[in-house]
């Protein structure tokens, strides 16, 4: 994956919350399409679907790992995963939950690995890297003040919120990405809400995706 490139279209994510979301089940049935023909031996099909998700999904893991570095990595070695093991997706969920819930994995395996140093160090040694690479990313005062609020939420908040408002991801399907039932999606995505609601009053500011 090119570093240069990665982000070009995520300085968008955040005006997500704002605008109504293009119509999922079309975008599923096309990735869903692209799919099958890469099971049957066709490769174009896999790169286009790399090139679409693949901002989303690592700026979902950054928010995760707080390391654009090691999300790209991780991001990476979803889709290799996928294109290893391809006959493991069965087509029940959308492509973009299957290839969110490989990435969750491996951002949850690494921090596991990692829990100790992630602990110690305040920000990743890339952090004026990471950072610069942001300011070009997230312009707006508010927008720069939700990306530091969600910093301080728990993990299973942070992804959440990630998946529901900026991915605009349903319950069930971030239900089945951070293998919660519908009870307990709706209990973690209220509570999510509140505490970065928190946050961001904290600074003058509202979060009002409730």
């Amino acid at each position: 994956m090119n570093n240069a490139d990665n982000f070009s279209s995520v300085e968008k994510d955040m005006d997500v919350l704002h605008h109504p979301p293009f119509k999922e089940e079309v975008q599923s049935e096309q990735d869903k399409i692209c799919y099958q023909k890469f099971l049957d031996g066709d490769m174009e099909p896999f790169e286009e679907l790399v090139i679409k998700h693949k901002d989303r999904l690592i700026y979902f893991i950054h928010r995760l790992v707080n390391n654009l570095t090691i999300a790209e990595d991780l991001a990476q070695d979803a889709f290799v995963e996928v294109l290893v093991h391809k006959e493991r997706y069965h087509f029940q969920v959308s492509f973009k939950t299957y290839l969110f819930t490989i990435g969750r994995n491996k951002a949850i395996d690494y921090i596991r690995k990692n829990k100790r140093m992630m602990l110690v160090e305040e920000y990743p040694e890339s952090y004026d890297e990471e950072n610069q690479m942001e300011e070009n990313l997230i312009r707006k005062e508010e927008s720069e003040l939700l990306y530091h609020a969600m910093k301080k939420l728990k993990p299973d908040y942070k992804a959440a919120i990630s998946l529901i408002d900026i991915e605009q991801m349903t319950y069930a399907e971030a239900a089945k990405v951070l293998k919660k039932n519908d009870a307990q999606m709706k209990v973690l995505i209220h509570r999510a809400r509140k505490s970065l609601a928190k946050l961001m009053e904290k600074e003058g500011y509202s979060y009002e995706n409730k």
